[in-house]
């Protein structure tokens, strides 16, 4: 997950990425979904407000990585969450209002996964997979509904006071929200 602050509420319908490695397997075929997360502030803290739907691997159109060529921007849209959920939008576009914000990435690929651009070790950033299924906590996502609707919001931790040459802390991906 990387944290975002939003000083004041945004409306959102899109995602932009740029793909470093294309993920181009079609046997088993991968899947992937972006969202977005409430951590704090006037958004409800542990809410889903959007997501991906569930993309499938390879590179064709209708793809996470839809070019077999490095670099490629990715437009996907954003769809609803259900609408049962408090703080979730159900439709899109999205107003999201001011807070700090978590965008992840999840997949359940283990191999030969994709590549976004955005990690200041080596330029990227790798989609999260949880191994331990049953713990469904926080990460844990299903190939209908796509990300948990909640989750129990991470602790804060200042970036200053753990970032040295070695701390691994990732840069922003990435990406354009609109």
């Amino acid at each position: 997950m990387i944290g975002f602050n939003l000083a004041v509420e945004c409306s959102t319908s899109k995602i932009e990425y740029i793909v470093k490695t294309p993920d181009a397997s079609v046997a088993p075929v991968h899947h992937y979904v972006v969202g977005i997360f409430c951590q704090s502030g006037s958004c409800t803290p542990g809410t889903l407000y959007v997501q991906t739907a569930v993309i499938p691997s390879g590179t064709g159109p209708g793809t996470f990585t839809p070019s077999t060529a490095s670099g490629t921007l990715v437009t996907q849209n954003w769809q609803g969450v259900d609408a049962g959920n408090e703080g979730g939008c159900a439709t899109i576009p999205c107003v999201l209002p001011a807070g700090v914000y978590g965008l992840v990435v999840g997949s359940d690929c283990v191999s030969n996964c994709a590549v976004l651009y955005g990690d200041a070790d080596s330029g990227t950033i790798y989609a999260f997979d949880n191994q331990d299924q049953s713990l469904n906590s926080p990460w844990a996502f299903d190939l209908i509904n796509g990300l948990p609707f909640s989750f129990t919001p991470v602790p804060v931790i200042a970036p200053t006071a753990m970032a040295s040459p070695y701390s691994g802390l990732a840069k922003p991906p990435t990406v354009l929200i609109f």
